[in-house]
């Protein structure tokens, strides 16, 4: 109980010294606003009593003090300014300066009120007493957070001013006196609730920093404790993989030696050993696969899959096991193929896990039970279910939990207690659920959902699924925010976002991006790279400021580019871009990355700025376009233009296309005057756009045109036949793209 005492001692001083801290910057802060309406009134005041009074030498002298007396206040102002810039504050001395600033103040106004008021005039008395009592109320506007200064500053202008109206021919002087006392214990009032007003602001707004500072700490301590112990794990697990290699390369060698084979007693010891040695590597890759997540360093990859096949493919890596049991493992499928979009390689991992625990807590002679089934809520579930000992209610919510064993070591069961745990932060990733359902000595049923595709022919039917049946609500009817400069581009993925079930506000620069963008409105940003104005870099340091200082929830912003170079990726998230789609996109690429950050903004988690990439999305131009024609049109990306209609009926084809004709010819006809002008960074810019919009029109021979000559504009160097080529090429592809949208119509 002593040591709480000292500590919530310890803590309230702490608390008391940053206060005053604060009140005393404060102060200094208002003094030169404070300074300057002193010198403002008292020049005023002395220039109208020189003009109506005769007593001249005592008003310069009371100018000349006023200005020492001001001068020094400035001074030990200036004085502070340089040490808080300096870092090095003495608090207790700055207060004192500041006080003994304002008592020489005080009493230079009490000399000169008393000393002059019986010499002035009527007017010039009661313009005196007006300015005396204004000053008054309005000091403590700018001194209120210090106590002490307050009360003697208005002690030492109110009480003289009273004293030389009472010793003056003032008229109705007794009435003048108690009104000047009730003002004064007015305003002596509103400055007491002034200052505990601010006391109590700032006693809280220094125990809320305290804390932030603190729980900042214990974070950064927990993440940091964390962390060490995920690359202790990641470390130990590698080097226990080196030897695990060699024991299990060397007992294989051992087993398949033909010259020098072993006897049939060796050989069943080496096979024991095999056994055991496995099964300690996959301890070893859960531990490592663990780390891995808790770092952020695991590998997704979703894509289409059969959950069928993924099922049977797990139960053949343990039906040896399940029939050294004497279990029968049955599977219930339907029909159909069953589709879903997840990483088959993890759910393989993740069932394999659950069928292996169901066959070591299944009763000798038990059956497990594999159901797949498609949910009303359009996801694929997957069901293990065993004959074993059951799992008590109670103990049910830890089961997921790491390192747990719930009663494993009671029937002598051998494991780690981390194989659920990982299974369902794998299924976590992937977008899906995994749970389970016990009583005991029943048995236990452990089910995975993951998200459902009905035909695998056809998978942008999972991309294009309602808006309503993919995200929250407080996320479906939020904008998406696109910021594109290249018209054909806009069209391609506004076309897209509305199949999605999106709207979306469209902009053409980073400049406009950011006075149009709207944190409460936009759930997501989808943003061009280069742009004229202010490109997407640039734009997007600008919106993470703006967060900041609005202390707004961070929105996802996904790079869009056709830089598929090394280095890409790095510098859209150092500039504050969440993950990176490189053009052209698919509508099932677009989808996943949406999926993927929109329900991280569903759940108002503070995104972390290490959005993966997907590897086909971020694949380079080159790649795609090698040794092809120039007019060569792409039939994949023709096809999907043709196949779509807009809302109002018109095809995508036919806009897409005309709308490419048109901001194409614009394009050429700046590329000439570029070229004329030798101006090496315009065609850079121009035949980047070029490169774009000639890529979602499957004109991928004439992208490939544009992505060299934008690699030699930016060296510098001007290749004119090259642009030739460019201008050629456009006409090559203008007639084969008109050909195609002749052969749609018919």
């Amino acid at each position: 109980m002593t040591d709480k005492n000292n500590s919530d001692d310890i803590f309230d001083e702490e608390i008391s010294t940053r206060v005053v801290a604060k009140q005393v910057e404060l102060v200094y802060d208002n003094q030169p606003i404070a300074l300057f309406s002193t010198v403002v009134v008292v020049a005023a005041l002395l220039l109208i009593f020189f003009s109506t009074s005769e007593n001249g030498p005592i008003l310069y002298g009371f100018l000349f003090v006023f200005s020492l007396v001001l001068s020094f206040r400035a001074y030990i102002n200036w004085r502070y300014f340089l040490s808080r810039k300096n870092n090095d504050i003495d608090v207790g001395k700055a207060q004192s300066y500041y006080l003994f600033g304002i008592l020489l103040t005080g009493i230079t106004w009490a000399l000169m009120t008393v000393s002059i008021f019986s010499l002035l005039e009527l007017g010039d008395q009661i313009l005196l007493v007006i300015a005396v009592l204004g000053i008054v109320a309005a000091a403590h506007t700018t001194m209120g957070f210090v106590r002490l200064a307050t009360v003697m500053h208005s002690v030492l202008l109110v009480f003289p001013l009273m004293y030389a109206i009472y010793f003056s021919d003032f008229p109705d002087k007794t009435a003048m006196l108690i009104a000047i006392l009730v003002y004064f214990l007015f305003v002596l009032r509103s400055s007491i609730l002034f200052y505990n007003s601010t006391l109590n602001m700032l006693r809280f707004n220094e125990i809320a920093v305290i804390r932030e500072q603190e729980l900042e700490l214990q974070t950064a301590d927990a993440n940091t404790a964390n962390k060490e112990k995920s690359a202790f794990l990641s470390r130990m697990s590698h080097e226990l993989r080196t030897p695990l290699n060699a024991v299990l390369g060397m007992n294989e060698l051992l087993l398949h030696d033909k010259k020098e084979p072993l006897s049939e007693k060796q050989s069943a010891r080496a096979k024991k050993v095999d056994e055991a040695g496995k099964h300690l590597l996959s301890i070893v890759d859960d531990v490592l696969d663990l780390s891995r997540i808790e770092v952020g360093n695991v590998d997704i990859k979703a894509a289409l899959m059969s959950c069928q096949a993924v099922i049977n493919e797990s139960i053949k890596l343990v039906e040896n096991k399940a029939a050294g049991r004497n279990l029968t493992i049955n599977t219930h499928f339907p029909d159909i193929v069953i589709h879903a979009m997840a990483d088959a390689k993890r759910i393989k991992q993740v069932l394999v896990n659950l069928l292996d625990n169901a066959i070591k807590y299944n009763k000798h002679g038990g059956i497990i039970t594999v159901i797949l089934k498609v949910e009303s809520n359009n996801v694929a579930r997957i069901s293990v279910i065993d004959t074993g000992y059951g799992i008590p209610e109670y103990s049910l919510d830890d089961l997921f939990r790491p390192f747990s064993r719930l009663g494993a070591d009671e029937l002598g069961i051998d494991g780690t207690g981390i194989g659920l745990s990982l299974c369902k932060q794998l299924i976590e990733l992937m977008q899906g659920r995994i749970g389970v359902e016990s009583s005991y000595g029943k048995g236990c049923c452990f089910w995975v959902e993951l998200p459902y595709v009905e035909q695998a022919d056809d998978v942008e039917t999972y991309a294009c699924k309602e808006v309503a049946e993919v995200y929250p609500n407080n996320i479906k009817h939020k904008k998406i925010l696109l910021v594109e400069d290249n018209l054909v581009n806009c069209e391609v993925a506004m076309d897209m976002l509305e199949e999605m079930g999106f709207e979306a506000d469209v902009v053409n620069n980073g400049q406009q991006a950011l006075d149009f963008f709207d944190n409460h409105q936009h759930a997501l940003i989808l943003m061009d790279c280069e742009m004229p104005v202010l490109d997407g870099f640039a734009a997007t340091r600008e919106i993470r400021k703006y967060e900041e200082q609005l202390q707004q929830t961070r929105t996802p912003i996904i790079a869009l580019t056709a830089h598929a170079i090394t280095g890409a990726k790095d510098k859209c998230l150092e500039s504050g871009m969440d993950d990176f789609l490189s053009k052209p996109f698919s509508m099932t690429s677009l989808q996943l990355m949406l999926n993927r950050w929109l329900q991280e903004k569903a759940k108002d988690d503070q995104a972390v700025a290490q959005g993966s990439l997907n590897e086909q999305d971020t694949a380079p131009l080159t790649d795609q376009s090698d040794n092809k024609d120039v007019d060569f049109l792409d039939e994949d990306i023709i096809n999907r233009l043709s196949s779509r209609r807009k809302k109002d009926g018109s095809k995508l084809l036919d806009n897409i296309i005309n709308l490419y004709f048109e901001q194409t010819s614009k394009l050429l006809d700046e590329l000439t005057v570029a070229t004329q002008q030798s101006d090496t960074e315009a065609i850079r810019s121009i035949s980047h756009a070029l490169k774009s919009s000639s890529t979602n029109v499957g004109a991928t021979g004439l992208s490939m045109l544009c992505n060299n000559l934008e690699s030699i504009s930016e060296q510098g160097k001007l290749d004119n036949e090259l642009i030739e080529q460019v201008h050629h090429g456009y006409l090559s592809v203008k007639s084969a793209l008109t050909e195609r949208l002749l052969t749609a119509s018919k």
